[in-house]
Parts: C-alpha cells; structure tokens; sequence
C-alpha cells in the first residue's frame, strides 16, 4: 500500500512538471505492460512474453504510443543472433547462402557441416580454403557438445565463436552504456498516441501515427512504445496499422542507401539506368519503388547483393551496398580497432577503382525526418 501511494505521489509530480502532457494516461498500481523481451543472447527460446515496466516521457519531444501493430526485420533476428541461415565470404568467392528448413537445431547443423560445407566449398581455391577462418553469429546449436568436438577437430585454430548481439559493441555506444538487458526489439510501429511532452504540438492525444524507433532504443514489441515526435507521422489513412508499420524501417533503409550514400534521389536523372540486386526482398521492393517514382529506369536481378555479382562489362559509377562490415568488425576488434579496419577496408576496395570513376559505398539506416517524410508524401499520394 505505501508502495502504491508512493508511485502515485511521484506520477503527480512528474506531471505537474512543465514538460509533460499525458492527457490520456491512466494510472495502473502496477504500472506494466506486455511485451516480447530479450534477456541474453541467443535463439528464440530467449524472447520472453511477459509484464515490463511502461516506458516513461523523459524528453520534451517524446511522444508515447499505443502500439497496435509492428514488423519484424532482418536487423531485429541479427541483434537476437537467430538466424537460419548459413553463408560465407573467401577472398572474392560468395560461399552459399544455405537455408535451414524450419527451427535450426544442433544435429541439423552437425548434418550440415559434415555433409554441405565440403560441396560449398568445392569451387573455392585449395590455398583459399586452408587459410580461411570459421566464424560462428550466435545460434545455440552452434554451441552443443558434439558440434563443438566436430569444429575443434576440423578448424582447430581457426574458429571464432560470437554469440548474438550483432552490433552490441556500436549500440552501446550510442545507449552511453547503460543496462543493455531486459532488450525489447522492434523497429517500427503505428498505433495511437496516449502521451507526449510539453514540445509536441503538431501532435494531438487519440492521433493514429506510424514511425520507428532506433536501433539503439528499446523497440516496439509492446503494448506500448516512445519515440520522438521527429520519428513518427499521421498514419496514412487509407493503410490498415499492419500495412503502416510493415513500411518504415526497410524503405527508410532504401532511401538512406539511395540518397546519402548512393546520392541518387536529389538529382535530375530521368531515365538513368539503376541495376538493383536482390530486389526481390524488403529493401530491394522499396529501393525500387523509390527510384521508379524518380523517373529511373530500374534494372532487376534476384540474385545476391553482392559486388561479384555485377553483369561483366556493366558500366557504373557507385555501387552502394547495406552489407558493411563496420558492425561485425567492432563486435570482433572493438570501437576503435573495429572503426580502424573498416576505413582501411573501404580505402583498399575504392583503391583500384576509383581511377575509373567508380566508387564502392556503404549504406545504412539513418533515422532522418526529412527522408521519413520523403516517403511519406510518396505514400500519402499511393506511389
């Protein structure tokens, strides 16, 4: 009881502070909500369904949203380490990719290992194939006993183990180290807004908004999500929450790609030809339906996104990619190492090309207002 009338005391005062506005918010003892939460790394079996704490206003601009649908990306399976999925670079050989059918399990993967690696690896040079290194993203089966005797017998030194947390190393920077667990994943979301603070104006209590939360935040599998008003918009309102929410992160992944990497989508180019491998995907669908409503006459390939797999003799002036391996690096070397080899890598790839005016960029999510509403106004108007 003195617990109940001591939370009560302390939301009285927050919301006589000058920042906050929660017209809509009603008082709960418990204060919880359901999410999905992740307690350490690893496969499925460590998302947790349960009671969190509500996320609170601690900036003039937070807005908090009632979450009513959100999507799952590549990025949220990468930070959790779940990834069925194996594959693998050798100097300028794409080794795979091989897919697991269904939940990835230690004998599947010992199957896998004894009998598909050896074929993968056919068309890769023997010198190439003795120097190369093993290197493990996470899942549990890569850790059971007898998968662990099989790669100690056949990659004795030259195996790296990492388990999950792809891009931890960066991520905490940008949470200036605080408690990276209970993690919610999730980027993005639409819903109704059920608070905001002092600085949100254009933004009303009942709205309908879709946005997304950046990586480094905790996400939006939960009943409730913060976010800043510069990440979200009015809902379009001829999309169902579900269609809204399935947009945001890969056509905001698209647009960064294309526009502040690629430097595409501000010029006067009409007609100019832009090849896109792998459009097949959530990226790809969205990178080429931000070209084509530019006037861009785009060029498919299913195949994958790789630099190796451009048509011999194709004339290009930058080839942007989303498969950096900044992250991987500072997971593997640390901030500063990590940063150190990524520039050098880049430099040595750009090296040989460049003299032919052709450049090899790296392309990211960037949370941009301005490339948010870019694609908002191209939704709105059903392109």
């Amino acid at each position: 009881m003195q617990t109940t009338k001591l939370a009560k005391w302390r939301l009285k005062t927050i919301t006589q502070q000058a920042f906050f506005s929660q017209e809509a918010f009603k008082f709960k003892d418990d204060n919880k909500m359901l999410s999905w939460t992740v307690h350490s790394y690893g496969g499925v079996e460590e998302l947790q369904f349960g009671g969190s704490r509500v996320p609170i206003i601690s900036k003039p601009d937070d807005v908090l949203v009632k979450v009513k649908a959100a999507s799952v990306n590549p990025i949220d399976a990468y930070m959790l380490g779940l990834i069925n999925v194996w594959g693998g670079i050798l100097g300028q050989y794409l080794i795979g990719p091989y897919f697991f059918e269904g939940h990835l399990n230690s004998l599947m993967f010992l199957q896998f290992l004894i009998n598909q690696l050896s074929i993968l690896l056919e068309e890769v040079p023997f010198n190439i194939r003795t120097n190369m290194w093993l290197q493990l993203d996470g899942a549990p089966p890569h850790y059971h006993c007898e998968v662990r005797q099989f790669l100690n017998a056949n990659f004795q030194n030259s195996l790296i183990g990492r388990r999950g947390g792809y891009g931890k190393t960066s991520l905490q920077v940008l949470r200036n180290f605080e408690i990276e667990f209970p993690l919610i994943l999730g980027r993005d979301f639409s819903g109704s807004v059920i608070g905001k603070g002092h600085a949100v104006s254009e933004i009303n209590i009942g709205d309908e908004v879709y946005g997304f939360v950046p990586i480094h935040k905790q996400g939006t599998f939960a009943d409730i999500a913060v976010a800043s008003k510069c990440h979200l918009l009015p809902k379009p309102k001829h999309l169902s929450h579900e269609q809204s929410a399935s947009l945001v992160y890969t056509t905001m992944t698209a647009w960064s790609g294309l526009y502040l990497s690629g430097n595409m989508l501000c010029r006067q180019n009409k007609g100019l030809k832009v090849l896109v491998l792998g459009g097949s995907g959530g990226v790809g669908t969205s990178a080429i339906q931000l070209l084509k409503s530019q006037g861009y006459h785009v060029i498919l390939d299913a195949c994958n996104m790789g630099i190796e797999n451009l048509p011999a003799g194709w004339q290009y002036e930058s080839f942007v990619t989303l498969n950096s391996p900044l992250l991987v690096n500072n997971d593997k070397y640390g901030l500063f190492g990590g940063m150190l080899r990524s520039i050098g890598n880049l430099l040595n790839t750009n090296r040989s090309k460049i003299c032919s005016g052709k450049t090899l960029r790296w392309g990211y999510f960037v949370p941009s207002r301005r490339g948010f509403e870019f694609i908002h106004t191209l939704i709105c108007q059903e392109k």
